[in-house]
């Protein structure tokens, strides 16, 4: 069985092998009161598939890609053991493989047992763009951001070209009755539409307390419903600003459509300058693109 090695509570660090699943390293970390900063969306993947993808999934935004939340790497190279602090600029320009990779140490963040999901409906891409824009000193009392300090999440579903949501999370202990469960018989995205056609934006909202694993884990499906999707959507990406909005506009030129997830991504990832062959680092704010599972939209 695979196996977590260390968690060393007073650094909220987590030393990991490289086939130990997401579920597993949150199921073991939840019970010490910590979460890892960053999760992928399905159970299944392992920290290195994570790794070595620019996964974002669980939409902490303010941890960028799931490599953000790694430290540091012990590797196996020639019969000698090398640490690798990831975060050291004189050690960033390291090549290795992944197979070398022998245990990697994961930041945690404090996890609570729920979180209290807010539903923002919008009718189009930019509002999107707009509420998932973090407020910061200047921001007025008119500003229609829907992120503050006390968001520990955030992500946008499109449905069509002006039906969407941005769903917020804060983590909490509070003894808030468990509104929603998320699984395969009350899938997330499905959830969220039919909550969102009966609000009216921009000022209706929609509250409810879910399990924290229930919504770390929410996107997660069979591997046969991703292999459903259609060839022509937008499958999973991090694309600059400047792209995103005809990426987005074209997919819904599709014949045959799924919604886009999306999920604004700070420029602090270190993935381009790790692994070779890889893009560049982000210099300015990206978006995790994808589309996601639901039942799919025929346009005439």
């Amino acid at each position: 069985m695979s196996e977590m090695l260390e968690i060393t509570l007073d650094e909220t660090t987590a030393w990991v092998q490289p086939n130990v699943t997401m579920g597993t390293l949150v199921k073991v970390t939840m019970d010490k009161g910590l979460i890892p900063a960053v999760v992928a969306r399905s159970r299944n993947t392992t920290v290195m598939e994570a790794f070595a993808s620019e996964t974002c999934s669980s939409s902490s935004f303010q941890f960028a890609t799931f490599d953000c939340a790694v430290l540091s790497l012990k590797l196996q190279r020639d019969g000698q053991e090398i640490m690798v602090q990831l975060h050291d600029s004189d050690a960033m320009d390291q090549r290795f493989d992944f197979d070398q990779i022998k245990l990697l140490n994961i930041a945690l963040v404090p996890a609570g047992k729920h979180v209290e999901t807010t539903y923002w409906p919008v009718d189009a891409f930019t509002d999107v763009r707009t509420r998932m824009t973090p407020k910061n000193s200047q921001s007025s009392t008119f500003d229609r951001s829907a992120v503050d300090d006390s968001v520990d999440f955030v992500d946008g579903i499109m449905f069509h070209e002006k039906l969407g949501v941005v769903v917020t999370g804060r983590i909490t202990d509070a003894g808030h009755p468990v509104c929603s469960r998320f699984d395969h018989s009350n899938k997330f995205v499905q959830h969220a539409k039919s909550i969102v056609s009966e609000l009216e934006p921009p000022f209706d909202t929609h509250v409810e307390t879910v399990p924290l694993i229930d919504y770390l884990f929410r996107y997660d499906i069979h591997p046969e419903a991703q292999d459903e999707r259609p060839s022509s959507s937008v499958q999973d990406m991090v694309l600059p600003s400047e792209c995103v909005n005809d990426v987005v506009g074209s997919h819904w030129w599709c014949t045959s459509t799924l919604p886009l997830s999306l999920a604004r991504v700070e420029p602090h990832s270190s993935f381009g300058r790790r692994r070779l062959h890889a893009r560049p680092t982000l210099s300015d704010v990206g978006w995790h693109v994808r589309a996601v599972e639901c039942e799919q939209q025929k346009k005439p």
